[in-house]
Formats: structure tokens, C-alpha cells, sequence
């Protein structure tokens, strides 16, 4: 049993697919699957049971990517999305573990595993006793005299459990799993290595650090092979730490709360037997006592009308009638600012609104749910009077809006005849503006972070009538906007700079962004369904191919039969393997092998085309809006660090551009009848910033003179002269001058251009010699960011580091190579920002309707132009391309037109 002073957290992301996949064809009599939500209960209520908690929380992961994506993009690649139908009894779950009475905690961009970390870490240290519930291999690193794990079977596993376990010392489980790497979580390890190796160096050194420090004694070790496992540990020395910091676990997330929190509370038993009922869970409705830890008869239920926010009163109005409505307009009428949240339904492209909810200062808000509302009596509210009596208020560019993600609201508002003026504050990128490493996850969980309470109050509804969550939902999130932007903005308005940028740029181009969204992109189908169609017989071909060479049939989507046909009946040998040892079948090793062989490189052209047609062959005409006849992509200011824009649904940016698919699946995208598509590129833009940045006197004067870059750096680095550079070396320059924006090491140079580790390092070293610009510039943009934890953008744009201080060497270099290539590419995107805005304004003056800006691209911009005007709209946006920013080298710009985004000229 656990004492008073004992913590117990449960790993509430390994409960959920422990409790989905005991029981994963458990459904209700109407069909709905409910397998999880049943397991949950049970796992629960033995853990209560069992242990009978005093303080108890459940911690699952944050949905959004963390810290560990950005050290490595394929960090978890190999696990599948959440099923469907678990992801539907979610929601239900949630609901379930509140109304028992326990707290539940999300981070944003941190794993459960991190913030349990942080949490025993916390509580240990106090002298409590930290009990975790989970049978993940990794949290036990976390293990020590006051911090224990419950594993399935019950059984509490203290230091020399773990270790008689996993082989070595709780502490070493992160430089265990460095070295062997985890299939699991996709973490690569050190190729070759296993278990039994891993756990030998760590019982000779210690941690890897030791091991490093200590490399020289490897190959002396009574280990078999020792001297082969030395030159692996040599030659990955980078991959090792990547691994082990993918592997350890954060003790310093930061958590707002305390632990009053934690303390379970007396259970919402009225709640608990509906939602119950709602699921068809008989048993555990009829036998409630049996669930919950306290006397049923002495319950004093929690209910959701507490009448305060942070100690505050809060009057929220639920408006039902035309006249209360009309009233809270003539309030509107006299400010001059308030916030406002849309619930929108959860459908791109055309989203309806199912409220509102308007919040005019810290102690008013009001909100209109439409779902109550009779869509056939007009006497009632309905969407049409609502918005005819707001249109006013909502268009006037003098009352200042306060709201969050205002891109959705500005072309769900257009289908009511509104076009939104006044939008100046959007609390997303205000919190981005501040740190773009915190992602902005949702509103409960920043107010959380930002210890505003999310208890509400409704003094204004009939008597004894309950509020839905929905409804409370709607006051209390325009309440939270309004809270969060005084909160941020009196951050920001402390730096004159960044409150510009925002102001000048990252609002103005929220309209701009809506705009090229709602408008969309035509799409040829049939062109698509050609294309698709070709690829079938394509890879019917090569299976034929394959087989043939194969000498039998097999699965080219099968590694394990790959490795059959390619290790075991021809006997390919290539040292290459995967983290756990076997044989490898990845992209790296079949171009070796397909030297020795040549199935190797049919299947590998099978596995391009297979992702080419399912990503986007068969994707594409999905995503046609049947309405339209277009493609509405969502375009994000806020999901990368460097304030580049992305697109989602679908990626246009991951269309292929030099495969041969790609450029006939951008055939596909074309204008309307009697218009063009014009496209205009940036040319070597983040070069050309380097240049600036850096002031390098080559690299300037080769941009000044317009000279090929390339073909310069050519005859540097391999001394020759510039008529006699070869299309192979030419490559090669590119590559080499991209590298250093990237920070590429030679290992890395040598891979990519298939050279060998001692040419790559000499490549570079000969560059750095002839650019000390650049090396200067490279030294002191690492002594200023180490300095004040960020990097600035030509706009003044503060894009902020993490880890750049970190201890561990790894870390930090990538940290570094993170700020250098972060200047330049949040110039480059601050650059076409810009230019789109002034673009924006001009097209708006002088032809609204006959150009359309439709896709942005990486450094390109693309329009749909009139025929009429494509000469003077082609040249006038090129030299606002050319001039949104001014550079000491010329910014150029490359614009075409065409019939559609692949044939331009």
C-alpha cells in the first residue's frame, strides 16, 4: 500500500494501448468500439485498489512533436498512427479518469515519459516516495531509493530489480540504448552493436561519455571482435550521443501546478453513471462501488459552477433571444477592443460555424451555440440574423479583435457575407513571436501554463438549468484569448522590433495566406488518373522484374523477405546492418548492393514509385473540393522554428521537382479558362543572404558580378579553371556551398556526394580557406547566440536556440548548426513574406480580380494571371520580389509562365 507521503503517476499513453489492444474487438450493441474505454477502467480500478493512492496522476503524451524531432526527423518514424477506433473513445476516457476524480496532465511538445520525469524527479527530491505504473523499458532510467516502477505484473522494481533486468544500472539505461538503439522509438544506435556488446562497455566504462574517453582501450577488451566494435564506436561517435540524448529522459519540463492537484478528489458519480449508460457499460454502472474509493453515501459531488476565474466573477451570458443579442451589440458599440472565439467544425475548406462565444473584458463574455438553435424558425437566432446583426461590428477596421487563429475565421465569416477588419491580435502568433520552440498546442493547455484557471461561471441562464461543456466552452475560450494576449503582448510590446515584425508582418499575412486558401488551386483529375494509371502498369512491371530476377515470387513492400531473397538465396554480403544487428534493407545499403546485383535497384525504383502513387496519385483527387473543383491546402506560420511556411493537406511542398513523376503530377495543377500560371523563384536566395550576412569579398563579388556561384566554387576547390568545371563537379560545388549553410560534416559531404570521408574533408577545409568571411561570421554568430540564446533575422526577428548551452558536445553542435542555418533561412522567409505582402497590397490596388496568388512553395510564388495581363503582372511582381528587402549582393528572381505549374517558360 502506498503511504501518505507516496506519489503515484501512471503512463497514461502505454496504459491506452495496453487497455486498446487487450480487448480490441470489445464493442457496444450499437457497434462502438469500446474496448479501451472498459480496459482503462479496469487498470484503474486495480491500481486504486491495489494500492489505494492518496495522490495519483495520469500523464499522457503531447500529440505535438518535441525536442527530439528536431535532433532527429525520424525519431519514431516506424510507429504507426493511432487507430481510428481507439482514437474515437479518446475523448471518453478523458472524461472518465476526471469524473473518478483523478487529475490528468498533457504538456505541449513533451512525452508523458518527460514530464513523469520531471515529476518523480521533483517529488523524490522532497523525500517522497514516487511510485510509476508503466512497463516502458525507458522511464527506467528513472529508477533510484525513492523512485520505483509497478510493472504488469505488480510487482514493484527498485535499482536491483532494474538492473538485474536490463543488465546494467538504471542510470546506464539511456547509454544502453545510445549504443544498441530501440526498434521501438526508430532510434538508430550504432550499427552492429547489440544488447550483450552494449551491456559489456558499460560494465567496462561506465557511461558513454567513459566509453569515449576510453575508446583506445576498446579493442583490448576480452570481447569477441573487439577491435571491429572499436572502429564502430569510433567511426559513430555522433550517431551514439544522438541515440542516447533521443533515449534520456527530460527532468526539467517545465510544469505549472502543484500538488494539491494531484490529490484524487471525491468522484462525479451523476456523470460517471451517464457516460456509462451513453456507452452501454452495464457492469460497471450497475456495480459503481465497486469502481470509486469512497462511500458512495457520503459523496459531496464537484459540479462546474464555481463562480470564479482567479478569484474573480465572471459573467457569461448564454444569448437566446434576438433582444439580449441586440443589447450585447450596443456594449460592442462602445469599445474599441474585445476578443472573440468561432467554434468551427473540424472540416478544412469551408468550415461552418457551430458558435461563438465574445469576451469585452475581464469580467464579461457572452456566447451563442448554435447547435441549440431551430435552423427553420427564423423568429429564433439562426446563423443569418446572428451575423446580419454582427456584420457591423465584425467589419469595422476601427474595433480592435483579439482572437485565435484568425486564417479559419476570415473565410468561415465569408460565407456569411463578412469580410473580418480590426484583426490585429492573434494569440498563436504571439506566443510564437515570443518562442517558436514552444509550440501552441490549444488554449486550456496554454492558460494552464499560464495559470489561468479554467473554472467558469453563468449567472445569466434559467434557473437550475445545467450548461453543456460545449456551450461553457465557447465564453470560456474568448475569456481565455482575452487573458493570454494581455499576458503575451505585455512581453512583446517591451521590444520594439519584434511588436513590429508582428504588426508589419506576421498579421498582415494572415489575410494573405486565408486568401490563397480559400481561393485554392485548380486541379486536372483526369491528368492525375492518367499518370496513376501508368504507374500501375510501371510497378506491375517491375513485381514482373523482380520475380523474374528473383527466380520466385515475394513482396517488395516486405523487408523480412528482401533480406530472404537478397542475404540467404543470393548471398549478398554488404557490412551494413540495422540497430539490433540484422541485415539492412534500407535506401543506403540496396544502392551498395544493387553494384553486385541487380534487383537491388528495381526494387528500390518500386519503392519511389509506390510512395509517389499512394502519396500522391491516389491522394490528390480526393482532396479535389467537389464544389470547386480545386485543392484548399492549409498554409502554418507557426510550425517551424524558423518561421518558414508550411502547407498541410495536402504538402505541396513535398511534391517531388526534379523526379520525372513529380513534374507530370505538377502538370495537374492549371489556371482557368483564359488565365496562366506564373510562377516567380528566388534564386539561390539563402546564398545570397550568406553573402550579406557574412560579407565574405568571393562570395560577394561573384553574386555582384552575376556570376554561376557554382561553377566558381568549382574551380576552388578542385584548382582548375572555370571553361574546364564539368556538369559532375559543377554538382559537387552546389553541394558543398549548400553544406555550409547546413552545417554538414564530412561525413555527411561524403555520403551524399558518394566520395570518400578524407575528399569530403578536404573539399571543405580548401572552401573555408578560400571564404574566411564566412568562417568569421560562422565564429561569431556561435559566440552570440551562445551568448544571448538566440539568432537575429535581417528584420530583427529573434529566433531562439535551444540546447545551445547544453553540456553534452552533440547537442551543442547541433545547436549551433540549428542558429546558423536559422538566420539565414528566417531571412529568406521574412524576405518572401514581405514581398507577398507588398504583392498583396499592389494587386489588391490595381487588379483584384484578374490575379490570384494560389500557392507558396519553399522561395516560390505562384499566381493565376489573366492572359490580358501576364507581361506587366510577370515584371511589376518580379521587382517586388526583388526589392522587399535590400541586400549588399542583388537579389534576383526568376519568373515564368506556363499552362500549367510543370510547362512554364
Amino acid at each position: 500500500m502506498i503511504t501518505k507521503k507516496s506519489i503515484l503517476l501512471i503512463d497514461g499513453t502505454y496504459y491506452l494501448y495496453r487497455a486498446y489492444y487487450a480487448l480490441p474487438l470489445f464493442t457496444n450493441t450499437l457497434g462502438e468500439p469500446i474496448g479501451a474505454i472498459y480496459g482503462i477502467i479496469n487498470m484503474i480500478k486495480k491500481i486504486l485498489h491495489d494500492h489505494k493512492p492518496k495522490y495519483m496522476i495520469i500523464i499522457f503524451d503531447s500529440p505535438s512533436k518535441n525536442f527530439r524531432h528536431q535532433l532527429f526527423p525520424e525519431y519514431k518514424k516506424n510507429r504507426k498512427n493511432i487507430p481510428d477506433e481507439l482514437k474515437i473513445q479518446i475523448n471518453s476516457i478523458y472524461k472518465i479518469i476526471k469524473y473518478l476524480g483523478v487529475s490528468t496532465i498533457i504538456i505541449p511538445n513533451f512525452e508523458a515519459d518527460d514530464v513523469i520525469g520531471t515529476l518523480s524527479n521533483y517529488y523524490a527530491q522532497k523525500n517522497n516516495l514516487v511510485l510509476i505504473s508503466t512497463n516502458d523499458k525507458d522511464l527506467g532510467q528513472l529508477v533510484s531509493n525513492n523512485i520505483k516502477i509497478i510493472n504488469n505484473d505488480n510487482k514493484i522494481l527498485g535499482p536491483k530489480e532494474i538492473e538485474l533486468k536490463y543488465g546494467v544500472q538504471s542510470q546506464f539505461i539511456p547509454d544502453l540504448l545510445g549504443l544498441m538503439g530501440d526498434t521501438t522509438d526508430n532510434i538508430p544506435g550504432i550499427p552492429g552493436i547489440g544488447k550483450k556488446t552494449a551491456i559489456k562497455l558499460i560494465q567496462n566504462f561506465g557511461s558513454i561519455d567513459n566509453i569515449y574517453k576510453n575508446s583506445n582501450l576498446i579493442s583490448s577488451l576480452p570481447i569477441r571482435n573487439a577491435k571491429n566494435i572499436a572502429i564502430k564506436i569510433i567511426t559513430h561517435r555522433n550517431i551514439a550521443f544522438l541515440s542516447y540524448m533521443l533515449s534520456k529522459i527530460k527532468t526539467d519540463v517545465p510544469i505549472n501546478f502543484n500538488t494539491i492537484q494531484l490529490q484524487i478528489k471525491p468522484p462525479y458519480i451523476s456523470k460517471l453513471l451517464k457516460i456509462f449508460e451513453h456507452h452501454g457499460l452495464e457492469k460497471w454502472k450497475k456495480n459503481i462501488n465497486n469502481l470509486i474509493n469512497f462511500n458512495i453515501k457520503n459523496q459531496i459531488e464537484y459540479n462546474n459552477t464555481n463562480n470564479h476565474i482567479n478569484n474573480k466573477q465572471i459573467t457569461n451570458c448564454n444569448i437566446t433571444s434576438i433582444e439580449i443579442l441586440i443589447k450585447w451589440i450596443k456594449k460592442l458599440d462602445t469599445l474599441s477592443i474585445f476578443s472573440f472565439y468561432l467554434h468551427l467544425e473540424d472540416i478544412n475548406f469551408n468550415r461552418n460555424i457551430i458558435g461563438i462565444g465574445i469576451a469585452i473584458n475581464s469580467q464579461e463574455s457572452m456566447y451563442i451555440n448554435f447547435c441549440n438553435y431551430d435552423k427553420k424558425d427564423t423568429s429564433k437566432l439562426n446563423h443569418k440574423n446572428v451575423f446580419s446583426y454582427l456584420k457591423y461590428i465584425l467589419e469595422d477596421p476601427k474595433k480592435i479583435k483579439i482572437g485565435y487563429n484568425f486564417k479559419n475565421y476570415y473565410y468561415a465569416l465569408k460565407k456569411y457575407n463578412i469580410n473580418l477588419n480590426g484583426a490585429k491580435f492573434d494569440v498563436i502568433l504571439e506566443s510564437y513571436i515570443i518562442n517558436q520552440s514552444e509550440n501552441f498546442y490549444n488554449l486550456c493547455t496554454k492558460a494552464k501554463l499560464e495559470n489561468i484557471f479554467l473554472e467558469y461561471i453563468n449567472k445569466n441562464t434559467e434557473k437550475n438549468k445545467q450548461l453543456s461543456a460545449d456551450q461553457l466552452n465557447l465564453g470560456l475560450q474568448a475569456y481565455i484569448i482575452l487573458q493570454l494576449h494581455n499576458i503575451m503582448w505585455n512581453k512583446i510590446k517591451k521590444d520594439s522590433t519584434t511588436s513590429h515584425i508582428f504588426h508589419t508582418i506576421d498579421i498582415p499575412l494572415i489575410k494573405i495566406l486565408a486568401k490563397i486558401e480559400y481561393y485554392g488551386v485548380l486541379i486536372d483529375k483526369e491528368k492525375l488518373h492518367i499518370q496513376s494509371n501508368l504507374i500501375k502498369h510501371k510497378l506491375l512491371k517491375l513485381i514482373s522484374q523482380a520475380h523474374q530476377l528473383a527466380g520466385e515470387p515475394f513482396n517488395l513492400c516486405s523487408n523480412k523477405q528482401i533480406k530472404n531473397i537478397l542475404y540467404f538465396k543470393n548471398q549478398l554480403n554488404i557490412s551494413m546492418k540495422t540497430k539490433t544487428g540484422n541485415k539492412s534493407t534500407n535506401k543506403l545499403t540496396l544502392n551498395k548492393l544493387s553494384l553486385l546485383h541487380p534487383l537491388p535497384k528495381i526494387i528500390l525504383e518500386y519503392r519511389s514509385l509506390y510512395k509517389l502513387q499512394s502519396t500522391y496519385l491516389n491522394k490528390l483527387p480526393k482532396m479535389i473540393n467537389s464544389y470547386t473543383g480545386r485543392i484548399h491546402s492549409s498554409y502554418y506560420q507557426t510550425s517551424t522554428i524558423t518561421g518558414r511556411l508550411s502547407s498541410r493537406n495536402p504538402n505541396l511542398q513535398n511534391i517531388p521537382i526534379k523526379q520525372k513523376i513529380g513534374k507530370k503530377i505538377r502538370r495537374a495543377f492549371i489556371p482557368e479558362k483564359n488565365f496562366f500560371i506564373l510562377s516567380l523563384d528566388y534564386s539561390q536566395i539563402e546564398l545570397r543572404i550568406l553573402a550579406h550576412f557574412s560579407q565574405d569579398p568571393k562570395l560577394t563579388q561573384y553574386f555582384t558580378n552575376n556570376q554561376d556561384v557554382h561553377i566558381l566554387t568549382a574551380t576552388e576547390i578542385f584548382n582548375i579553371p572555370y571553361n574546364e568545371v564539368t556538369i559532375e563537379q559543377r554538382n559537387h560545388a552546389k553541394s558543398i556551398n549548400f553544406a555550409v549553410i547546413y552545417g554538414i560534416s564530412a561525413f555527411g559531404l561524403a555520403e551524399q556526394l558518394k566520395i570518400n570521408y578524407k575528399d569530403a574533408k578536404k573539399y571543405i577545409h580548401t572552401y573555408f580557406n578560400q571564404h574566411k568571411g564566412i568562417v568569421n561570421y560562422i565564429n561569431e554568430t556561435k559566440k552570440h547566440v551562445k551568448k544571448l540564446g538566440y539568432v537575429s533575422t535581417i528584420t530583427g526577428r529573434k529566433i531562439y536556440i535551444p540546447n545551445i548551452n547544453s553540456t553534452t558536445k552533440y547537442i551543442q553542435e547541433s545547436s549551433e548548426r540549428t542558429a546558423i542555418n536559422g538566420s539565414i533561412q528566417g531571412t529568406a522567409s521574412d524576405i518572401i513574406k514581405l514581398a507577398m505582402i507588398n504583392i498583396e497590397n499592389w494587386l489588391n490596388k490595381f487588379y483584384p480580380i484578374d490575379v490570384k496568388m494560389i500557392m507558396q512553395v519553399h522561395d516560390e510564388l505562384i499566381f493565376e494571371v489573366h492572359h490580358q495581363y501576364i507581361n506587366i503582372i510577370k515584371e511589376k511582381i518580379k521587382y517586388l520580389m526583388e526589392n522587399s528587402i535590400l541586400l549588399n549582393v542583388p537579389i534576383k528572381v526568376n519568373a515564368k509562365i506556363g499552362i500549367n505549374w510543370n510547362e512554364i517558360y
